[in-house]
């Protein structure tokens, strides 16, 4: 699988030296869309590529009903049960199987037609519908129900079948023998041809406002041109570019907005680096967020044993709290990855290590039992939690001193572990 950028786009092409089949995900603030589903078994390298983007993907959008663009539907429908499918209201129709012709259409259904879709569409598109930021575009030609969409922030079209570009540049229907496929699988030439016009050069009037289409510009990296090598996503490593210098910035990132927030999109952009080249360094964005949990996790340890040095009882313990709160208020990002579960033996030791550390503490110091510590442990935890949590939300508005409420609260903590210790000893 080929991954190329092209703004808000990323297009992912299946067999890009033999038989080319194109999919697209479209980055939105908070989600990703899903143009095309491409063959049966293109799901594996979407799907990686979607959890890349660390977004949730929100919508399936299928330009039209042809297996090459709708084989990895069921799976993919199945493996992101929250994201809506839509497809125009004609093409619904073949996505079932179904390639009856209507009154007004000419002749026969061409292509290879899908016969065992399970999936069901959540929306039939007519045509002037917004799905986030894409427009959704009438073409029929190809198919009667052929569809395309235009991102309205930087006027990116994905045409689906309205044009070609291997074997040259064609409208759907014109045959170039260097790849004829596209004209073979197509229903109606001079429907194309007029929605080709319409995209190259015309105006398309939305239910809300008309959008201009800005003239098709097309991308030389599908035509041979050898300066595509430039345009293409770099997968060399950049130089000075290292693991650290990724993590520390996931890490600013997740400060100011969450751990959700990092994404290889994110960060590309911070480092003003190729998503790629990320990859030569670390393994994807879930490795990013293991790396960001095991700084999390140690550096909230190394505070909370820094603070317990040469304390004892209520000394100790109090430092231990404020050492805890400090922490999470100061490190947001690094606090909320240290919550994360991860599937790294890094985590489970250093938290084992915190573990050990408070309850060898509230042993030592008689608040608890070694049968009782993790109980205890764990309400310590479920108090400084709490606290972090209000503090950061601001949630605190009276003027008496939040330290100081911290402090009360956990000496009445640890004198109720006291009471209940002796009680059971």
């Amino acid at each position: 699988m080929r991954i190329t950028q092209y703004q808000t786009v990323w297009q992912l092409t299946f067999f890009p030296a033999l038989f080319p089949v194109n999919c697209y995900l479209v980055e939105e603030e908070n989600e990703v869309t899903l143009i095309d589903a491409a063959l049966p078994g293109s799901y594996k390298g979407i799907i990686q590529a979607v959890n890349q983007l660390g977004k949730p993907l929100q919508h399936i959008l299928l330009t039209h009903a042809h297996g090459d663009h709708v084989g990895s539907l069921d799976t993919l429908a199945q493996t992101f049960p929250h994201a809506k499918v839509m497809i125009s209201e004609r093409d619904s129709f073949l996505l079932q199987g179904d390639t009856s012709l209507r009154q007004d259409e000419p002749q026969s259904i061409k292509g290879g037609i899908p016969k065992h879709i399970q999936t069901k569409p959540h929306q039939l598109l007519t045509g002037g519908e917004t799905i986030g930021s894409l427009l959704a575009i009438p073409t029929p030609g190809h198919t009667p129900g052929s569809m395309s969409f235009l991102d309205t922030r930087n006027g990116t079209l994905i045409a689906g079948d309205a044009f070609q570009l291997r074997g040259g540049i064609a409208v759907s229907g014109q045959i170039k023998w260097a790849f004829p496929f596209p004209a073979f699988a197509t229903w109606n030439k001079e429907e194309a041809i007029k929605s080709a016009q319409l995209l190259a050069d015309g105006a398309f009037l939305s239910r809300c406002r008309t959008w201009k289409i800005p003239a098709i510009t097309f991308r030389a990296d599908e035509t041979g041109d050898p300066k595509s090598k430039e345009r293409m996503m770099s997968m060399s490593p950049r130089i000075g570019l290292t693991q650290k210098m990724i993590v520390d910035a996931a890490a600013e990132i997740a400060d100011q907005e969450g751990v959700n927030g990092v994404s290889l999109a994110a960060l590309s952009k911070k480092m003003n680096v190729r998503p790629p080249s990320l990859y030569n360094h670390i393994n994807g964005l879930q490795a990013i967020r293991a790396e960001l949990a095991v700084r999390g996790l140690t550096k909230l340890f190394d505070q909370m044993a820094d603070s317990v040095t040469e304390r004892k009882g209520d000394s100790a313990m109090l430092s231990l709290a404020h050492a805890y709160v400090d922490f999470a208020i100061e490190n947001p990002g690094y606090y909320e990855a240290a919550l994360l579960k991860v599937q790294d033996k890094r985590t489970e030791i250093v938290s084992d290590q915190i573990v050990c550390l408070v309850t060898k503490l509230l042993i030592e110091n008689g608040y608890a039992s070694e049968k009782t510590a993790i109980h205890a442990t764990r309400g310590l935890r479920s108090l400084l939690h709490g606290f972090t949590v209000l503090i950061a939300k601001e949630a605190f508005e009276r003027e008496e001193d939040i330290l100081e409420s911290l402090s009360f609260s956990i000496r009445t903590f640890l004198s109720g572990l006291l009471i209940n210790n002796k009680n059971i000893m």
